[in-house]
């Protein structure tokens, strides 16, 4: 991804409504601030690498880490003729993990996962609000004493999903979560970007070390030279475009399983060429047809062809379109697989991920019928070995390389 794309997940977005003037000047402003603040995440990158050297250990945030943001301040603020004034320690806060409730340390602290990001307000915020929704909040939070007490971070805090571990050449240990997921663990070098301009950064871990304490692989990552050579050793040449959508869709939290299993579709269906066609009806990667080629074909940066274009398409696909993923039933001898998105999401291992793809979203089959509840079965999937084994493969490769 290029510059543009880091300097518009830095976009805080919600303009106002009503006046086009108004959205137009917030855009602008936001734009200017977005650029901005992309240049402030290159710093703050390079001072994370420069203390990750000096740590003696690297220890991961734990329950009760202890944070704070760049754009917190303790000094009074005056909105709409009242005084804000910053609790007393509100510029450091403590972390709550909710998401992890089993991993734990020697001294029984659960790690923090990337998702958790739970903790109270900061006290005052250095950036004044800029948006009509943040001067409302404000605008009735000046009518109460009792309110104005606590700050006006909690009035303008917007905050990403999850945290961002920044430094690219170090892997993270995983944890399952309770609905099975895998989510990574949270380091020092980790930052959550607040969307009213402020990056909340860890300053202690909150751990604490004892005799008995568990072994946690620090892994170094893979560099993409070294899963380049383990693509081209089972086969695929395309390694560039094969990374990329490896890495697309795990940055759309589908599990290592899930996307193995995508991948062993899309070698079978374009051998990673995302600019094939085949009978002027079938296109890309995926190999979209059906009706949603005409929609395939009207979009992209560089036209149908781009890569990323492709793999957004698909994942809107999968996600609700009539033309994309369907439930459908594979005949398996023994029983029948559901090409639910449930069951894809929650795929057991590769070859079940790879045929549950093949058979909800590609629907590549040799032979299909109804049986008597009326459900669309499929006999046998197009070359359902080589999907199996491609994607099977690709796991391989990939699999606890920190990708």
């Amino acid at each position: 991804m290029g510059d543009i794309d880091d300097e518009l997940k830095y976009m805080e977005g919600n303009y106002s409504t009503g006046d086009p003037g108004m959205v137009l000047a917030e855009w602008w402003e936001d734009t200017k601030q977005a650029q901005k603040l992309s240049q402030d995440a290159e710093y703050m990158k390079k001072v994370l690498e420069y203390l990750k050297e000096k740590e003696e250990e690297h220890h991961y945030l734990v329950d009760g880490a202890t944070i704070t943001c760049t754009r917190c301040k303790m000094e009074p603020d005056t909105y709409y003729g009242s005084t804000f004034t910053a609790p007393e320690g509100s510029d450091e806060r403590k972390l709550k993990v909710t998401h992890n409730t089993s991993y734990v340390n020697g001294a029984g602290q659960y790690f923090a996962t990337v998702k958790d990001i739970e903790f109270e307000p900061f006290g005052n915020c250095d950036n004044p609000p800029d948006r009509e929704a943040e001067r409302k909040a404000l605008m009735l939070a000046a009518e109460s004493e009792e309110l104005c007490k606590y700050g006006t971070c909690r009035y303008l805090m917007d905050l990403n999903d999850e945290w961002e571990n920044w430094l690219s050449n170090t892997g993270y240990q995983e944890v399952t979560e309770l609905n099975g997921d895998s989510v990574e663990t949270v380091t020092m070098e980790a930052i959550l970007f607040c969307k009213h301009g402020g990056f909340i950064r860890p300053i202690n871990s909150g751990y604490i070390k004892t005799d008995d304490e568990p072994e946690i692989e620090i892994m170094e990552k893979a560099s993409e030279e070294e899963i380049s050579e383990s693509l081209k050793q089972i086969g695929i040449t395309n390694t560039e475009v094969a990374i990329y959508v490896w890495q697309f869709f795990r940055n759309e939290k589908f599990s290592e399983y899930a996307v193995a299993g995508i991948m062993g579709n899309v070698y079978a269906e374009s051998k990673f060429n995302p600019e094939i066609v085949r009978n002027e009806t079938y296109y890309g990667l995926f190999q979209i047809g059906d009706g949603a080629d005409k929609m395939l074909k009207q979009g992209g940066i560089e036209g149908w062809k781009d890569v990323d274009f492709q793999c957004r398409f698909a994942l809107c696909e999968y996600n609700g379109s009539d033309t994309g993923w369907q439930v459908r039933y594979l005949d398996m001898g023994d029983y029948m697989l559901c090409s639910s998105r449930e069951n894809f999401q929650n795929a057991a291992n590769a070859t079940e991920a790879a045929l549950l793809w093949g058979t909800g979203f590609e629907r590549a089959y040799v032979s299909k019928r109804k049986d008597s509840e009326n459900r669309i079965i499929f006999d046998k999937l197009q070359h359902q070995e080589e999907r199996i084994q491609w994607a099977e493969d690709i796991y391989k490769v990939f699999e606890g390389k920190g990708w």
